[in-house]
């Protein structure tokens, strides 16, 4: 994004240590500046990484982004998750404007299949340091990262941009809310109903796909998302709609309730049933997968669950089906 405003950092070389400054700028334009003219120090900058929770010891990075493009500008900070809650907290954050991104990089708790992920997934979440502390990252986050940042490059406020990608991501999964709550402070671990919609969200991305296939399809989305808000690809919608009719939200509580039990951490999962059945009843995407087979024979004989036959002559025949890992 271009502007026509200067930004001048006061500081004695040599005199004052980088921890020191608090930034001062000219405007000789006149224009006012609302968003990035302050350098920004903070002490800590904590949060939640969450699909399922991350586990213990993987990876955070905070990245200072150019306040014009929102480009990286090559200054980071990292920290470590610290317990199989996922939280952490980064210390000691120096930037020369307020805009940050955070990555979170690690195995993570599948809540479809009750155990641990068996590869790593990277989520992002944009975040203004100067309005905030607490930034969680999450797959609202992520899917939303790639439209703010093209909104911002048009022009928008980034307040305005995060709200509008915010709400078109949710329509998606024709989620409607009225509580204005960045993806930045929701948490599957809490009651809410932002934080339904997120644990809804994690679980229909999430399905029955292994890392490598919900990194491949969280890729795709925010691609597809980036330029309109809205996903055009109806491959990809179908890919939702294929997993989503074979979620047992009951089970996915359960998952949730026995993993922050077993870890010690006190949760209230949240109700986010309705949003599934939602999804279901309102999607315009069609299903063009099965995610169980029905074989020609069962160890008995002919398969009468066969959806490609009609007429059985056989006097032994069998109820056989093979579920995808993880369906029932």
């Amino acid at each position: 994004m271009k502007t026509q405003r200067l930004v001048f950092t006061c500081f004695l070389a040599g005199l004052l240590p980088l921890a020191a400054l608090t930034g001062c700028s000219d405007d000789p334009v006149g224009q006012g500046n609302d968003e990035t003219d302050s350098a920004i120090h903070k002490e800590s900058v904590s949060g939640v990484a969450q699909k399922g929770p991350f586990i213990r010891g993987s990876n955070v990075i905070l990245y200072e982004l150019d306040t014009e493009d929102f480009s990286q500008t090559g200054r980071s900070f990292n920290a470590t998750i610290k317990d199989d809650a996922g939280n952490f907290t980064i210390e000691d954050i120096q930037l020369a404007g307020p805009f940050a991104k955070l990555r979170a990089d690690g195995y993570y708790f599948n809540e479809i299949t009750g155990g641990e992920s068996a590869s790593q997934l990277t989520l992002h979440a944009m975040a203004n340091l100067a309005d905030e502390s607490t930034v969680n990252v999450n797959v609202l986050s992520h899917l939303k990262a790639p439209r703010i940042q093209n909104l911002v490059s048009g022009g928008m406020p980034f307040a305005d941009a995060r709200d509008q990608a915010r709400s078109e991501v949710l329509s998606v999964f024709h989620i409607d809310q009225s509580e204005d709550v960045p993806a930045g402070l929701m948490n599957i671990a809490e009651f809410g109903e932002d934080n339904a919609a997120l644990l809804a969200i994690s679980s229909l991305l999430q399905g029955y796909r292994s890392g490598a296939e919900l990194t491949v399809l969280l890729n795709d989305m925010r691609e597809d998302l980036s330029e309109n808000g809205e996903l055009n690809d109806a491959e990809l919608g179908s890919q939702l709609v294929n997993h989503a009719v074979y979620l047992r939200p009951a089970l996915i509580r359960k998952h949730l309730e026995e993993r922050y039990s077993a870890i010690g951490t006190s949760a209230e999962v949240p109700d986010f049933e309705h949003h599934i059945t939602k999804f279901l009843e309102q999607t315009s995407f069609e299903i063009t997968q099965r995610l169980i087979e029905y074989p020609e024979y069962g160890i008995h004989g002919d398969n009468i669950l066969d959806p490609d036959r009609t007429n059985y002559v056989s006097e032994n025949a069998s109820l056989a089906a093979e579920p995808a890992e993880g369906t029932a």
